[in-house]
């Protein structure tokens, strides 16, 4: 089987989790966490980095941190994971979908400034949906495949209005936009280590945050709100078990050693599919087009010019299944998924077709060039009329 993603585990991983069960630290508490959160830091250059079990609970405590709250609306775009939106729910606040554009699918920051200057008014303070008369309290801006999102011009957006800026980074830990990491522009930043990332912690995220204040909360609110006290349990708000337990940590220290090999390796990977896909006319593979861009390369997607219907899209996929080889479809839309399809969205046409057309490509660090080849080679005949 060619995997979308697969972990590769060939560093310090096996003596750092030896060193936690060895020395009975396993859970929450212990010297991991705290050197995984330093070197993530360090990494990103965010002043701080709060380790949480999951890139969801990241993107949820960030909502938390933005003061989203009930019957507030979030901007974000529709062509994500299902969390980025799950959490929106979580807080009991409103999505706005927005659509993509059409180089690397991400948050359409002309489409998102039309939306607020022609739906929405700013008070000096706030900005209102006339329609609905409710608070836009945050924009949550997703780095799709790992590239970034029109990033800069969001952030003057947000600051034009006065929202909340929460950076989706779940997918570019690795991505540089002008030496500046991903999740380090807006308010703040939400990374994820789940076992398809560039590096791994099993499940696991993180806050990255330049705001002291911020980060102070972030670490009381993913602890279970506990007070500082030598023996007694003191908990003077609703907190969550959200942190991040040691032997993960363990793991996901050894990961970030190698991440610019990993980052090394996917970018050799994708002169590979250049390389094969490039005289198909019918195949549109998304290539860095900035050199102000250092793009880790989380998967690889194309999109399929000549494709009419979802089941045309679908035979595809199962053919490639059938081949033992892991491709699949973007994700579904989520203002076409059922909990999501009454929430407001503009017209969403690029993000639609983005789904109709759209391929994830395998993109694990150990793929060689004849495999790369073999996965070319079914998609050309593929995209053939």
């Amino acid at each position: 089987m060619i995997p979308l993603h697969e972990p590769i585990f060939r560093g310090n991983e096996w003596r750092y989790i030896k060193d936690c069960i060895d020395s009975g630290w396993v859970s929450s508490v212990g010297k991991y966490v705290d050197l995984f959160e330093e070197k993530l830091a360090e990494y990103t250059g965010a002043k701080y980095a709060i380790a949480c079990c999951n890139g969801t609970a990241a993107l949820h405590t960030a909502l938390l941190l933005a003061e989203v709250s009930e019957g507030d609306e979030v901007i974000t775009p529709s062509l994500s994971f299902i969390a980025t939106a799950n959490v929106i729910l979580y807080c009991k606040a409103i999505p706005i979908f927005i659509d993509c554009e059409d180089k690397h699918f991400n948050l359409d920051a002309d489409k998102l400034e039309k939306f607020l200057k022609n739906n929405c008014y700013f008070d000096g303070e706030k900005t209102i949906n006339l329609d609905t008369g409710r608070i836009i309290r945050a924009i949550l801006a997703v780095h799709i495949l790992g590239y970034p999102c029109e990033i800069i011009k969001i952030c003057e957006i947000a600051k034009k209005y006065n929202i909340k800026l929460i950076e989706d980074a779940a997918e570019s830990i690795g991505t540089f936009l002008n030496n500046k990491h991903t999740g380090t522009f807006g308010d703040i930043g939400c990374l994820s280590f789940n076992g398809n990332k560039i590096i791994t912690t099993g499940g696991g995220g993180a806050i990255i945050t330049n705001n002291s204040e911020i980060a102070k909360l972030a670490k009381y609110l993913t602890q279970q709100a506990k007070e500082p006290h030598q023996f007694e349990y003191i908990h003077n708000e609703i907190g969550y078990n959200y942190r991040l337990t040691n032997i993960q940590a363990a793991l996901g220290v050894a990961q970030l050693e190698q991440i610019e090999d990993f980052i090394a390796k996917k970018i050799e990977i994708e002169k590979w599919y250049n390389e094969f896909l490039s005289d198909v006319e019918n195949i549109y593979f998304p290539v860095s087009e900035n050199n102000s861009v250092r793009w880790n390369r989380w998967i690889f997607a194309v999109l399929l010019k000549n494709i009419k219907t979802i089941s045309e899209r679908d035979n595809i996929v199962k053919r490639f299944i059938n081949s033992n080889i892991g491709v699949r479809p973007f994700w579904r839309p989520i203002h076409l998924q059922k909990k999501f399809e009454n929430y407001y969205s503009a017209d969403l046409a690029i993000t639609e077709n983005v789904y109709l057309n759209g391929l994830h490509l395998p993109a694990s660090v150990s793929l060689t060039k004849d495999t790369v080849k073999k996965i070319c080679d079914i998609l050309k005949t593929s995209a053939t009329p």
